[in-house]
Order: C-alpha cells, then structure tokens, then sequence
C-alpha cells in the first residue's frame, strides 16, 4: 500500500519565499512555478516541489499580480493541515 496527500487548488496559498504572508500556516513548502494557466476569473499556478512532485494552486488575478509571479520564479506553497485529504492505493 502507498498513501497518498491531496490538496484541492483553492486550499494552496502561494507567498514569496522571502516574506511568507500567513504566519498562521504551519505548512510551508518551497518550489517553483512551472507554468500559469491565466482564465477569465483565476490563474492556475503550477509549482514544482523540490521532491519533483506538482502542486496546482488557483488564485485570484489580484493576489497573483500583488505577488509578482512568473515561470520559474521561487514560492512557498502554503496550506492549513485540515485542507490535506489523505488516501491509500
């Protein structure tokens, strides 16, 4: 068996590494983005952790743009530990 954490979009929270904008997560993980996926409403942000695994996070354009964004740049992929749906395969 193999257990699996998934994270649904909306939940992960993307900060500067620099200066991460939620102290109050206490999960924090660093990598950087691989591609953005810019809708009508919301971006998607792909983000490569350093493990090699994806993260997708979707935000509103003005959080985004108030971050700076672009491919290849350094994030923290910021979440609460009660978004995390754990699974088994």
């Amino acid at each position: 068996m193999q257990a699996v954490a998934l994270l649904k979009a909306p939940a992960v929270h993307l900060a500067r590494p620099e200066s991460p904008e939620t102290p109050s997560v206490h999960n924090s993980l660093r990598g950087q983005v691989t591609a953005m996926h810019i809708g009508p409403a919301h971006t998607e942000v792909h983000v490569r952790l350093r493990g090699g695994q994806t993260l997708v996070s979707k935000a509103e354009h003005a959080q985004l743009a108030a971050l700076r964004l672009s491919e290849g740049a350094e994030v923290l992929a910021q979440f609460h530990d009660h978004a995390i749906v754990l699974g088994v395969v």
